[in-house]
């Protein structure tokens, strides 16, 4: 995954004339940890509660017409998405 901070070193790299505009950046720029984080493990708890709630509503006989519940369902996988995508930037996954 290309993050903003690997965009940078690359130009960096590339562009000697602008390092001194972009090391300072680097040097101030905190990385995010999430990866012991309650955000990290809220996230894995959530998606797998999605997917057992699939599973289930694949299973059950009285929810397989229950189109509602379908749609809700995919509506949580969406947001569920969105969130991963928003946690792209702290290259945590």
């Amino acid at each position: 995954m290309t993050t903003l901070r690997s965009k940078l070193i690359h130009l960096a790299h590339a562009r000697p004339e602008v390092r001194p505009h972009v090391l300072p950046l680097l040097k101030t720029a905190k990385k995010i940890d999430v990866s012991d984080d309650k955000i990290r493990k809220a996230y894995y708890k959530v998606g797998d509660g999605i997917e057992g709630l699939d599973e289930a509503l694949s299973r059950e006989d009285a929810t397989k017409a229950d189109q509602a519940l379908k749609a809700a369902v995919v509506d949580l996988r969406e947001a569920f998405d969105k969130v991963h995508k928003a946690l792209d930037r702290y290259d945590w996954d």
